[in-house]
């Protein structure tokens, strides 16, 4: 009986590790954004980055941990992605000369949409977004006179 059950243990085990040793390095790879040296998706290799920060708050001036905020260009290509730490504060790298807007959303709160510009090499002024919660209805069309 030890015989069978040992080989019944084998022929289980073996195809599992196989699978784990060629798994394990691709999500190894993909930890690191797939070993590109952690370039963000939207910048090409060798392209002039700048850092822009920025800060997500409440309606109370509370900072909101876990924001999830995304650059895109005009083009709607991602350029980067991040999320805020428990002081509500981010880091973007983004591409220098890029039109960019960001979008800002975290669990309970409406979505925020900035158009940031063009960052420049040096000084970018920081993001600061706040976001609310509830519904939010458009404002009632315009009466013109007649």
């Amino acid at each position: 009986m030890r015989g069978k059950k040992s080989s019944m243990y084998a022929s289980v085990l073996v195809p599992f590790f196989a699978l784990c040793f060629l798994f394990v390095p691709l999500f190894a790879l993909s930890g690191c954004d797939g070993g590109n040296g952690g370039t963000p998706p939207g910048i090409i290799g060798g392209q002039k980055t700048a850092k822009v920060t920025g800060v997500v708050r409440d309606h109370l001036g509370k900072p909101i941990s876990g924001a999830r905020i995304e650059a895109y260009d005009l083009g709607d290509k991602l350029l980067a992605a991040v999320v805020s730490n428990d002081r509500g504060e981010f880091e973007l790298t983004l591409p220098v000369g890029v039109d960019v807007t960001v979008k800002v959303s975290a669990a309970g709160y409406n979505e925020a949409f900035v158009y940031y510009g063009k960052p420049v090499d040096g000084y970018n002024p920081l993001i600061t977004v706040t976001l609310l919660t509830g519904t939010l209805t458009p404002p009632p069309p315009p009466i013109f006179p007649e």
